[in-house]
């Protein structure tokens, strides 16, 4: 019983103080200014602005490790944050309370919520604890990682246009996006894919060709 009391505290408190940063303004949601510091750095064949903006998962658990790699390695000075989330705890348990963000200056960008928080306040809300911070070289101190952000910082919108270098990312992830994209309704979600293929010339059909006219100069090589 003294559990529900003080989890039932701690909701409402929380509930109190999400509402008293959104109208303090110290709370905001992620705004055109920060989803073009995204749109120019390109994982797995798209823009991060699109990944974070639409296709945050419905069950999003787990999901914000990766969601907020994305956001690390798009934003100039970020740091990568993992740690415990107090809300998480309550609602599913100490194991699956794990949660990532990233925190520039005084600012937290949370993948989850999709919003900006003023630091002191989201760690008022959340408690987090167990708490690890890396920033870019602290991260690049580790050869996979290394080689991962230099891949991520190499990769323009030209790897991705006819016979470019990424070229072949779009095959394997791109149905399915326009999937998704089409299946949701959303039509600025719609329109801004749609923006993005037009740009890198998409065509499945010709993609394949290109794929298969690669392999056919291995084969020939060997």
């Amino acid at each position: 019983m003294f559990d529900d009391i003080t989890k039932d505290f701690y909701l409402k408190r929380m509930e109190l103080l999400l509402n008293k940063g959104i109208i303090n303004k110290q709370i905001t949601p992620f705004d055109d200014n920060f989803y073009e510091k995204l749109n120019h750095t390109y994982i797995n064949g798209l823009p991060v602005s699109i990944h974070i903006k639409y296709l945050k998962p419905s069950f999003a658990l787990g999901k914000c490790f990766e969601r907020s790699l994305y956001m690390f390695l798009s934003l100039d000075n970020a740091i990568l944050v993992h740690g415990t989330n107090y809300n998480l705890e309550l609602l599913y348990g100490k194991d699956l309370s794990g949660h990532g963000w990233v925190e520039i200056d005084d600012k937290v960008y949370d993948p989850t919520y999709m919003m900006t928080f003023d630091r002191e306040l989201y760690y008022k809300i959340f408690k987090p604890t167990n708490i690890t911070k890396c920033n870019k070289e602290e991260y690049c101190s580790n050869k996979e990682c290394q080689e991962l952000y230099d891949d991520v910082k190499n990769t323009t919108l030209d790897d991705f246009k006819p016979y470019g270098r990424k070229r072949i990312e779009l095959s394997m992830l791109l149905p399915l996006i326009i999937e998704i994209a089409n299946n949701s309704k959303n039509q600025d979600f719609i329109d801004e894919l749609n923006n993005y293929l037009n740009i890198i010339e998409y065509d499945e059909e010709e993609i394949n060709n290109e794929i298969n006219e690669g392999l056919q100069k291995i084969l020939s090589n060997n």
